[in-house]
């Protein structure tokens, strides 16, 4: 049972409540209102849940591909408007027992590539000083683009669902914090956020931190 309350969030002369059984001449006026709640809820100008709702669907995407790849992950809020996912493959190399990365997330539908095949995107600067520098478990920016109409965030095909668009990742340890309120930031096209790769740059941390220690592998 559906309570009345149901209602009280959706948009003006949208009912929230999904009918059990639908006739075949009601579908096309019932998927129309189910459109205009997506819209309802879809990103507008001053939508306060923009941010937060983008974000949460970047970070669970990339916790999907994590789990793909059998790595450990684990969300930590490090900062109110900052936090980071930390991957860990908990397999044996070399003399340590396990590897980790972790990895700042950021979600946009703003999101073009240059010509160099780059996507460019402006980070706060405590955002893009956390990412800068050496740091004893490598870190990432983990770029998450999207559209901005949310019932395109995912299409249900007959034998597969889709998300647009991608994740991108890019390493900043050998750049220099800075002063100013925004640094704008280019994430190569090429570095993609798979399984796969999610595996290699935790591996490769690994490798770093044998180099480290003296440590040939």
């Amino acid at each position: 049972m559906i309570d009345e309350d149901d209602d009280a969030d959706a948009p003006a002369g949208v009912s929230a409540r999904v009918p059990a059984s639908v006739a075949p001449s009601q579908r096309t006026a019932d998927e129309s209102e189910y459109l205009a709640i997506l819209e309802f809820l879809s990103d507008g100008p001053g939508r306060g849940h923009e941010n937060r709702d983008k974000g949460g669907f970047g970070e669970r995407w990339i916790e999907v591909l994590a789990e793909a790849a059998g790595l450990g992950c684990a969300f930590e809020r490090v900062e109110r408007s900052i936090g980071e996912l930390t991957f860990t493959y908990s397999r044996r190399i070399g003399v340590l027992k396990e590897s980790k990365i972790t990895a700042q997330v950021k979600t946009t539908a703003q999101h073009r590539r240059d010509r160099s095949g780059q996507i460019s995107y402006a980070l706060a600067a405590s955002a893009y000083n956390r990412l800068v520098g050496p740091s004893m478990i490598p870190t990432y920016l983990f770029l998450v683009t999207t559209s901005q109409e949310r019932d395109r965030w995912v299409t249900a095909r007959d034998d597969r669902d889709e998300l647009l668009h991608g994740v991108y990742y890019l390493s900043l340890k050998d750049e220099e914090e800075t002063a100013a309120e925004r640094k704008t930031v280019r994430v190569p096209a090429a570095n993609r956020v798979t399984p796969r790769s999610l595996i290699k740059l935790c591996v490769d941390a690994a490798y770093e931190r044998h180099a480290e220690m003296g440590i040939m592998l």
